[in-house]
């Protein structure tokens, strides 16, 4: 027989005798003396006590039926895993669960009756003060607050109020608290970090951009602003405007580069600035990641090289002045021979009357030798225009193997 049904059983046992009782009064009634006034108050209570049963049943199921929700109460009050306290209305605690020692380090017998300003830190009982108000009105809120520990150290909770009514009316207040002290430190260490990281960016000297797969702008620092002349407000969720249009897919294959983590580092392009000038970068990609280590976004790293670049044709200017200076030492020196030749055969002409046709040829000779030579010079002087053409990379690479085949056959190697 279940739990249950053992009260059942014993009320319908109860009824059986009374029924019995009954029988067994009317039975007898013949021998005993008995009025009828007697006789019908003992049938009247007989059939109260019979028709009561039904309510006795009910008010023992309830009362059965409290029990176990008080007790399921009892266990989630007592086993919870989070600090479980009740304040009645003036602030002082009527009682909490195991997790109060371990928390606080005080024991209920301790803090029974005293006020939650003995557990707060100064700075945070005005704040607290209003929390609880609020919390008296029916509220309910979260609140984060620092409490004192037994042993001096400080402790962060996560309070969550829970008013507690009887009938209509607020009677007292549940507390459930959770210690975020860890929690906290590393999320003030996270943004520390980040912090650390945006001042790092937004002052770096090089310009910093980060965009989505799309090439939709999501964050740049103030170096790229003063580099390309854009404002951010300009450029978030936008797509680069200073990508000149025929660098667009050569650009969508570095990207698809970038997402599969491979390093594209160094490239040399061009770009635009607001105004619309070119200007020559130094581009270096690196991929940004989530905490599952899926790539989420690009970022970019982009140094002015103009600078360097005019330095560059400077440089290359000067090389050739350099070459020029010793070519024309050079030619100098080649046309200071014909002119030698003339001026001995002049001189020769001068001091002889004979024939002079075979010296006019050797002049003659010698000067378009001179002609020659200043030609050449004059056309290493002028400035060339640079161009640029497309070439297939496989035939130049085929031609230059055809050129070193022969030689790296002598060295016994073999070209593939």
């Amino acid at each position: 027989m279940s739990r249950y049904s053992r009260p059942l059983f014993k009320i319908i046992f109860f009824i059986l005798l009374i029924i019995v009782s009954v029988m067994v009064v009317h039975t007898l009634l013949p021998f005993i003396q008995i009025t009828n006034r007697v006789m019908s108050t003992m049938i009247e209570t007989g059939i109260i006590m019979i028709a009561s049963c039904p309510f006795l049943f009910i008010i023992y199921s309830q009362h059965r039926d409290w029990a176990a929700s008080e007790q399921r109460l009892f266990s989630l009050f007592e086993k919870n895993s989070a600090l479980i306290c009740e304040f009645n209305l003036e602030g002082k605690l009527l009682d909490a669960n195991s997790k109060l020692m371990e928390v606080t380090g005080f024991t209920l017998q301790e803090l029974r009756n005293k006020s939650y300003k003995m557990l707060i830190i100064n700075e945070q009982i005005f704040s607290f003060e209003e929390f609880f108000e609020k919390a008296k009105k029916g509220e309910r809120l979260n609140f984060e607050v620092t409490i004192k520990h037994k042993s001096g150290s400080f402790i962060d909770l996560g309070l969550k109020s829970v008013p507690i009514l009887t009938g209509n009316q607020i009677t007292s207040l549940f507390f459930i608290a959770k210690d975020i002290t860890e929690q906290k430190k590393s999320l003030e260490q996270l943004n520390l970090v980040k912090n650390q990281l945006e001042s790092f960016v937004n002052h770096a000297s090089v310009a910093i951009c980060i965009f989505d797969f799309k090439g939709r702008l999501l964050q740049v620092n103030q170096a790229f602003e003063q580099l390309f002349g854009w404002d951010k407000l300009e450029l978030i969720g936008r797509r680069f405007p200073g990508i000149p249009h025929y660098l667009v897919p050569s650009l969508q294959i570095i990207h698809n580069k970038v997402r599969k983590k491979e390093q594209v580092t160094n490239f040399e392009t061009v770009r635009l600035r607001k105004d619309g000038s070119e200007i020559y970068v130094n581009l270096s990609f690196s991929t940004v990641l989530d905490t599952a280590g899926n790539v989420v976004a690009l970022a970019a790293f982009i140094r002015d090289i103009t600078e360097s670049k005019k330095a560059e044709e400077m440089l290359l200017k000067s090389e050739k002045l350099s070459v020029a200076g010793q070519l024309a030492a050079g030619v100098a020196h080649e046309i200071r021979n014909p002119l030698t030749t003339l001026r001995g055969f002049v001189q020769l002409m001068m001091t002889t009357s004979l024939d002079h046709g075979k010296y006019l040829e050797i002049m003659l000779s010698e000067l378009d030798r001179i002609n020659l030579i200043v030609g050449e010079f004059l056309i290493l002087s002028r400035p060339h225009l640079r161009q640029s053409t497309i070439k297939d990379l496989g035939t130049i690479m085929s031609q230059v193997v055809a050129l070193l085949e022969p030689q790296a056959m002598l060295s016994n190697v073999r070209i593939q």
